[in-house]
């Protein structure tokens, strides 16, 4: 694979190859908390949920909870800010696809090149990644 400032040529998307992200689309999309959750959830869950799950499963993050108790003013606002904001926004970038209607969220294949930048809090951590720990 190339690096992220590297371009993909046609002949590479032909063959099934993503498109080279560029390094500000790579930082951007790392740059909130929110996106680096969703991306890591969808890694766990092989790239693809329901958008129902993904905001159920941020929202226990964020509110230091269990799902089953999450009251519905949680799970709301969450999934409010995952449908008119950060979906969209990964979706423009190809990062991956989000069906409104369905409610599905698929990992693209361009999402494989955040992987060197999406850590989680580990010991080990390379220490240029630690900006993007949560």
């Amino acid at each position: 694979m190339s690096s992220p400032t590297a371009t993909a040529t046609a002949d590479d998307i032909e063959d099934g190859e993503s498109a080279a992200l560029g390094l500000d689309t790579v930082f951007d999309a790392l740059r909130n908390t929110r996106r680096r959750r969703l991306l890591r959830y969808l890694n766990d869950q092989n790239g693809q949920v329901t958008l129902s799950d993904l905001a159920e499963h941020i929202a226990a993050i964020e509110n230091d909870t269990t799902p089953k108790l999450l009251d519905s003013q949680q799970r709301k606002r969450v999934y409010v800010g995952l449908y008119q904001s950060h979906l969209p926004k990964l979706d423009s970038m190809g990062v991956l696809t989000f069906d409104q209607q369905r409610g599905i969220i698929e990992l693209a294949p361009a999402a494989s090149q955040l992987n060197e930048y999406l850590c989680d809090d580990t010991a080990d951590a390379h220490p240029s990644k630690r900006y993007y720990i949560e």
